[in-house]
């Protein structure tokens, strides 16, 4: 790798946003880079990077071939990451980790809190290290917001604190709000479910099920 070549993809790979190389490229370059300036302080200031940044990227050195291989792929692409599975002296503990990653969605934040458990206590096991950090995830519900156009003219329903009222009993949900012409509401996935039965059943979209409804009561 020329010294041009190296130097553009140590500046390209730390500073955008989608890498068009892997970590392990980058880090190659990195160790060329150092090899020719003859430090990292030296390769810092030529790619504008700090060296504490640039020794992130080198850790790659320090993970077993088979975590290293993972990273040549790009099955393990966050720098963080890599950064955090060097900490692990065991290869096994390295494989099983950066393999839990995708299976378990581990973000980095709670990849370093496994790291930080297992060596601390070495004689905790890896699952209950996981388990300590993600037992402690929030709960995150979905929720979806249907905007529902409120008729114009004669043959219009009343929106009325009785009409709301009806709505709740009728369309069960988790919120339910008017502004600008618009009934909006929202519902868990199973409120929709349950929303979009009651739309089939007579025959409208989802999005005029409110005012199917009205009408109904109001005729």
């Amino acid at each position: 790798m020329s010294e041009t070549s190296a130097l553009a993809t140590v500046t390209v790979g730390l500073r955008t946003r989608r890498r068009p190389v892997s970590l392990t490229t980058i880090a190659a370059a990195i160790s060329e880079l150092e090899k020719l300036y003859g430090s990292l302080n030296a390769v810092s200031k030529r790619a504008g990077v700090s060296a504490g940044m640039l020794r992130k990227f080198q850790s790659v050195s320090e993970l077993s071939p088979r975590v290293a291989e993972l990273v040549r792929v790009r099955k393990i692409d966050r720098v963080m990451d890599v950064f955090w599975l060097s900490k692990l002296d065991r290869a096994g503990d390295q494989l099983w980790l950066a393999q839990t990653i995708p299976k378990h969605r581990l973000s980095t934040a709670e990849l370093r809190d496994v790291v930080t458990i297992l060596r601390r206590n070495p004689r905790e096991g890896r699952v209950q290290a996981l388990h300590r950090v993600i037992g402690g995830r929030k709960t995150v519900d979905r929720a979806f917001a249907v905007a529902m156009p409120m008729r114009r003219g004669a043959s219009a329903p009343i929106y009325d604190d009785n009409s709301i009222e009806l709505l709740k009993r009728k369309l069960p949900n988790s919120g339910l709000a008017i502004k600008d012409r618009l009934l909006v509401m929202i519902f868990t996935p199973e409120q929709l479910a349950s929303a979009r039965k009651a739309a089939r059943e007579r025959n409208v979209e989802l999005t005029e099920i409110a005012n199917a409804i009205l009408v109904e009561a109001q005729s």
